[in-house]
């Protein structure tokens, strides 16, 4: 079953907004007994668009039959494309849909469709005709295609094909590949000869973006950069930001096997005949470090400290001060050490710092990328965030966040009452 939303400006939703029925649209999209399990989805304006295991793509017209809920058709070649609830005649189809995008290149809407094998093929959704049809070599399993916007000036549009086991099993890559279109009496597209290589060790890529000059890939331990100007991308000359995960590791002692120890062996020595004094140090190390506005996340703060036998209503922890905050966590940290020990301090402090940066990843997901290509900056989408990369930085930056309960850190030089306050490293 899918379903449709009949969206509104922006300004008429608010919190806790429910639809109406008549602005929800259903439908099921197995419309005969022989469709195939659905490989992946795209939608735009009035049209939603199934691609599925035995390589068909469907097309569903919505709100166009006054007594339906969808009118579907499948892009195949040929006079005949389908009727009302039913699907045609099958043919013989290409390997499985990976994956599927839709793109408005000269005002038309163009469905770019990748399949398993590696063949790329391209449709005009009005006129329901292939444009385009071609296999881009044998690279690994294709999976992922990204478009990048239409660059007027060159008739240019850049693709992205990620392969998985392209090199090896741990080994994944992106293609990159430049399309040319013609309009005028007749649109048409051709494929530039030459493909480009980027080779990827590990990490799952999330997103990938292209202006005029530059492609970006996001993988969920940093974002990548290459200039798409120089003839041949060069996988070593690319620049790389660091995402807030890094940052974080590093503030709570987690990227390091030993900085822990070190810490803890540091203080002992400092104080070593005063369990208290060394409590005392490595608890004010780690309070600072944890309530960093980069580092402080009241979602996941919260979500382990309930991981610990603790629970508040939603009213009694927005009502916390930093300094209640405080108390709460040196609390637990207390009750969870054994007879003040300053070493079992230290082993619930690590266990603390280690579940809270699991939490904060788990409710700090990235989803995706912006690219604004005049003022040269990306943003990154996350959950609960929207952060931005400069190219006179290699780190991420808060554009906008929900820290309205960090309203008195001074210590730290961060005023976030201060009207004139536009960002903080992360």
């Amino acid at each position: 079953i899918a379903y449709g939303f009949q969206l509104k400006s922006i300004s008429a939703y608010g919190a806790s907004f429910v639809f109406s029925s008549n602005e929800v649209l259903h439908f099921d999209t197995q419309v005969s007994s022989d469709c195939g399990p659905i490989s992946t989805v795209a939608a735009t304006a009035g049209c939603f668009i199934i691609g599925r295991y035995d390589g068909s793509v469907c097309c569903f017209r919505l709100g166009l039959v006054k007594d339906a809920s969808a009118f579907m058709y499948e892009l195949k070649d040929g006079a005949t494309f389908g009727r009302l609830w039913g699907i045609m005649s099958r043919g013989r189809f290409a390997a499985s849909v990976k994956d599927l995008v839709v793109s408005d290149i000269h005002g038309k809407k163009i469905i770019f469709v990748l399949h398993s094998d590696g063949t790329l093929q391209i449709w005009d959704l009005h006129c329901r005709s292939k444009l385009f049809s071609q296999s881009l070599g044998d690279q690994g399993i294709a999976s992922r295609l990204w478009i990048g916007p239409p660059i007027a000036d060159s008739s240019l549009i850049y693709l992205a094909i990620f392969h998985e086991a392209a090199m090896g099993p741990n080994m994944h890559g992106i293609s990159i590949c430049s399309l040319y279109f013609r309009t005028g009496e007749r649109f048409s597209l051709s494929l530039d000869s030459s493909m480009q290589y980027i080779p990827l060790s590990e990490g799952t890529v999330i997103d990938v973006k292209f202006s005029s000059k530059k492609i970006w890939i996001l993988k969920e331990n940093a974002l990548l950069e290459w200039d798409l100007q120089n003839a041949i991308v060069n996988a070593e000359e690319r620049k790389w930001y660091s995402l807030q995960e890094a940052f974080i590791a590093e503030q709570l002692f987690l990227n390091s096997e030993h900085g822990l120890d070190d810490l803890y062996q540091a203080a002992s020595s400092i104080f070593p005949s005063s369990e208290a004094e060394v409590v005392g140090v490595v608890s004010s190390i780690f309070l600072r470090r944890l309530l960093h506005p980069a580092v402080h996340d009241s979602i996941a703060l919260r979500s382990t400290l309930e991981g610990f036998r603790k629970e508040w209503s939603d009213y009694e922890f927005q009502a916390l001060t930093v300094d209640g905050v405080r108390r709460e966590i040196l609390l637990l940290i207390e009750q969870e050490a054994v007879c003040g020990s300053s070493f079992s301090a230290f082993k619930c402090w690590k266990e603390f710092c280690a579940k809270y940066f699991d939490t904060w990843c788990k409710t700090n997901g990235v989803f995706g990328l912006l690219v604004d290509a005049l003022g040269g900056a990306v943003g990154l989408i996350r959950a609960n965030t929207i952060s931005l990369f400069r190219s006179l930085a290699d780190i991420e930056l808060l554009m906008y966040g929900n820290f309205e309960e960090l309203q008195d850190f001074p210590e730290f030089g961060f005023d976030a009452s201060n009207d004139g306050f536009q960002h903080e490293i992360l």
